[in-house]
């Protein structure tokens, strides 16, 4: 049986979400808690759920990411003009949010695809 290319990038993408939250959880604060349920959640997600709970943090995460969309748009207004920092946020930020919110993706689609196979068999 073949693999999916959403099973395959998998570890890929935990790494990357493990990483993206411990970067948000220090770039805070330490004592951040809405940091910290994040990374709960997220190691909950990676070994203690059964498949159709699996479904929650991935949509939980790209909800997120797309409120801090619209946060960095707003950032974005309160430049007077076009300038190379307003640039710098907005393609930076772009590709760190849309990352993201792909990778929650995969996540989805990893687990849609691992939940049907096994009512296959």
């Amino acid at each position: 049986m073949t693999k999916s290319i959403s099973t395959t990038l998998l570890p890929w993408v935990n790494g990357y979400i493990l990483c993206s939250l411990v970067y948000f959880w220090l770039g805070t604060s330490i004592y951040n808690p809405f940091a910290i349920a994040l990374l709960i959640g997220f190691v909950l997600h990676v070994f203690k759920a059964k498949n159709e709970a699996k479904l929650v943090f991935p949509v939980l995460f790209i909800c997120l990411n797309g409120f801090m969309f619209l946060a960095l748009f707003s950032e974005f207004n309160e430049f007077p003009g076009l300038s190379k920092d307003a640039i710098i946020l907005i393609g930076v930020g772009t590709l760190y949010l849309g990352l993201n919110i792909l990778s929650g993706i995969v996540m989805i689609k990893s687990t849609i695809t691992s939940t049907s196979i096994q009512a296959q068999t």
